[in-house]
């Protein structure tokens, strides 16, 4: 066959436009394009070049001989366009180690990166385990600690990689073992990736890696111990790794195996002197680590090796605390055991037991009532009793039966239903703001006092009238309890309408008015202040909840009893009418149109800011708006209304300052749809005025 005849075949065989000479390459006809490449002038060097990327591609290695033979250049310049990754690189990508070899031979240059991503073919037959293509490369000398564009050099690869004798060559070769990625080593790749051998490879190399580099949990030993590689950990603490340096920044070796349940390397980590005696910034020793999952045989290890269990934070609690708050029963119960003096040993508002009988299950209970914990013990200052705190347990769903069963596990241990504490007289207070009907039920059978009365003067009638009509019909509280008037001079009645149940309010207007000192007044009832049960109702909110209620229904049958539009009663030296208290807790527009009287002096325009989760101490409402806090006390806040009567609520001797802002920096002022009277002109207005009225002072 002659020479036209050859590229008529070729021609047929290959796509219509296909040059020639790279139909032939890729067709594999090795003596067509021997015959091409003799006709240097149709055929140049840069075609023949290009033939070279096709051949590598295609795994022609005669072909690729015969094109670099022809002067094809093995390292062509990357532009992007025609190559943006070198024949060598495409070649050890594929794999193919005689084509390397080869490309080699002509001089490839073994360092030439990828346009992209500046990986080297050394680093692209590592990160693929070409090891028989990276040892032909280190023998071209190729640069053993270059890096690719994420800063990863050769040996980082294949240490993530877990790629051992990869590793050894490169190491062999002089890899850095000290080489930083992102402020992380080689030898932090291998015990990430539980790599034992290639952690071995690294130690054993010389000079040996720099053991303590890095910082926080990006340290070996750090990471090892969080992945709970404990034969690693055991290599890094022979080969000489300070058992002392911080890890994850805040903790030791040992802090870190205790609150990562990396249980076996806890005795490792003692057996090298770690330091046990070190103290958090709350004071707190290596047991306020202690989790779930931590095992007793951990626990009972660090007591033995002189970690002291009674050792406690600023607060004053120890680790039987964080075993009981976290609900580890094993390690309470083996705690409980050891620590019996700090069983009764009160914190704040309560003892470990408290935290027990408000979280925790049944047998954490029974557990530490066993070992000594006092089931009545009210922690001075206020503190409530363990029946209160179990009156504090959410009850939705089967959380209520694990109530119930602690309450009365509680009363069979001979825990008194009356004891007072806390901020509430008795349990049965609690149980009427916070619980379910059936542990008031439970509370009632086991004697509960109705008529106790709390330091503000209220009985469990005023509380049980906050959640609604079940509630209410649990405790049946008489006639005189729901007339029965509390410091601040509110009956049952100011307390029922915040429930938004217009039963119960109808319910308990109706004993307003069949009782004797009421039936012709009970339209008159206003607390302290002057505030009608009216004012009470135009806050719109939940006791101890953030979600508001739909309050129309209440508002619309309040409206409808008679109750004046245009009472005025005072908070923070000022009068208010519903309408303005409305205003202030943002209620909804048609609440607040249901009580516009006709003649209105508006002088409270702009709603109060919102601190959602804070709650009021005195009435349980959600903070809106003006409040004070507790300089001293942790968490005691009081609202707008219930601030002036600070002495009934709090200790005189501790300061109360105002806190944050009293409004939001986005309020508006509120304008109603109809006529109003500026409290500067009796003149009345058809429409809202241009401008805006400065807010109470």
């Amino acid at each position: 066959m002659n020479m036209s005849e050859l590229k008529r075949e070729l021609c047929r065989l290959c796509k219509r436009g296909t040059k020639t000479l790279f139909a032939a390459v890729r067709e594999g006809h090795k003596e067509c394009v021997q015959i091409i490449l003799e006709d240097p002038e149709m055929f140049p060097v840069f075609d023949a070049t290009k033939a070279l990327g096709y051949a590598v591609r295609y795994n022609q290695l005669e072909i690729a001989r015969l094109v670099l033979e022809a002067g094809a250049y093995p390292s062509p310049e990357l532009d992007g366009a025609t190559w943006d990754t070198s024949p060598l690189h495409h070649a050890t990508t594929k794999g193919n180690l005689e084509m390397v070899k080869l490309l080699l031979e002509f001089k490839a240059d073994v360092d030439q990166s990828d346009l992209h991503t500046r990986m080297v073919p050394l680093s692209t037959a590592t990160a693929l385990g070409h090891t028989e293509i990276v040892r032909c490369l280190l023998e071209s000398e190729a640069d053993v600690n270059l890096e690719n564009v994420y800063g990863e050099a050769p040996l980082h690869i294949a240490t993530r990689l877990g790629h051992l004798e990869i590793t050894q060559l490169l190491l062999a070769r002089g890899a850095d073992v000290d080489k930083s990625c992102a402020g992380k080593i080689p030898l932090y790749f291998a015990c990430k990736g539980d790599h034992v051998d290639v952690v071995r490879a690294l130690l054993a190399n010389t000079p040996k890696p720099n053991l303590n580099l890095g910082s926080g949990r990006e340290q070996p030993l750090s990471i090892a111990i969080y992945h709970g590689y404990t034969e690693i950990v055991a290599l890094l603490l022979k080969a000489g790794v300070d058992v002392n340096r911080m890890c994850g920044e805040i903790y030791t070796p040992l802090e870190w195996a205790v609150k990562h349940n990396c249980e076996a390397a806890v005795p490792m980590i003692l057996e090298y002197q770690a330091k046990i005696d070190w103290k958090s910034s709350r004071g707190s020793g290596v047991l306020r680590l202690i989790n779930q999952r931590t095992e007793v045989a951990t626990v009972k290890h660090l007591i033995r090796c002189g970690v002291d269990p009674e050792d406690a934070n600023k607060k004053g609690e120890c680790a039987i605390w964080v075993a009981v708050r976290i609900n580890n029963e094993p390690v309470a119960q083996y705690l409980a055991s050891v620590v019996k003096v700090k069983l009764n040993y009160a914190v704040g508002q309560g003892a470990v037991l408290h935290i027990a009988c408000r979280y925790d299950s049944l047998n954490m209970v029974r557990i530490l009532a066993e070992a000594g914990a006092d089931v009545n013990l009210a922690a001075p200052g206020g503190g409530e009793t363990p029946l209160q705190a179990a009156c504090n347990r959410e009850v939705d769903g089967s959380k209520l039966n694990d109530t119930l069963e602690i309450i009365r596990y509680l009363i069979q241990k001979g825990a008194r239903v009356n004891d007072s504490g806390g901020n509430f007289r008795s349990a049965l207070h609690k149980a009427c703001l916070s619980s379910a009907p059936e542990v008031i039920k439970l509370l009632l059978d086991a004697g509960a006092d109705t008529n106790c009365k709390d330091p503000v003067g209220r009985i469990p009638a005023h509380l049980v009238c906050y959640r609604g009509l079940e509630h209410y019909r649990a405790l049946s509280p008489s006639k005189d309890a729901l007339v029965a008037r509390d410091l601040m001079h509110r009956t049952a009645l100011h307390y029922a309408v915040i429930s938004g149940d217009v039963d119960l309010v109808e319910e308990v207007l109706e004993s307003h008015k069949q009782h004797p000192d009421y039936q012709d007044t009970y339209m008159e009832l206003v607390d302290k202040d002057g505030w009608t049960p009216l004012h009470w109702a135009a806050r719109c909110v939940s006791p101890l909840d953030d979600n508001r209620k739909d309050m129309v229904p209440m508002i619309e049958y309040m409206v409808e009893q008679g109750y004046d539009l245009a009472a005025k009663g005072k908070a923070r030296e000022t009068e208010w009418t519903p309408l303005e208290v409305a205003i202030y807790h943002d209620a909804d527009e048609i609440v607040k149109e249901l009580i516009v009287p006709d003649n209105l002096e508006l002088n409270q325009l702009l709603p109060g800011a919102e601190f959602e989760g804070h709650f009021c101490d005195g009435c349980f409402l959600p903070l809106v708006g003006f409040n004070v806090y507790c300089q001293v006390c942790d968490s005691f806040w009081l609202c707008f209304k219930c601030q002036a009567y600070r002495e009934l609520f709090h200790s005189p001797e501790h300061e109360l300052k105002q806190f944050c802002g009293e409004y939001g920096w986005r309020a508006k002022e509120w304008v109603p749809r109809e006529r109003y009277v500026r409290p500067e002109s009796p003149i009345l207005l058809s429409d809202p005025p241009a401008v805006a009225f400065p807010p109470r002072s």
